[in-house]
């Protein structure tokens, strides 16, 4: 009857970090928020609302992924 989320290792950088690292187009940068929504999106309709979304909780990975990441402050909706 608890609920856990497990997540995966990722090689990549936080929001922060990765925004540091070089000079990023706006089309990357929207592409990338957008990326974090649709994960919000996704996390909202199973239930689950994050409640502490900034950028060390974002992640992307060498893929080019977006991860949200540490729901350890997430409560179920309602």
């Amino acid at each position: 009857g608890r609920l856990f989320v497990a997540m995966e290792h990722i090689d990549g950088w936080t929001l922060g970090d990765w925004l540091a690292l070089e000079r990023r187009s706006l089309a990357q940068i929207l592409e990338v928020f957008v990326a974090a929504g649709r994960g919000l999106a996704a996390a909202h309709a199973q239930g689950l609302v994050h409640r502490d979304i900034k950028p060390d909780n974002l992640m992307i990975g060498r893929d080019g992924r977006v991860r949200v990441m540490d729901f350890g402050l997430a409560r179920t909706a309602g």
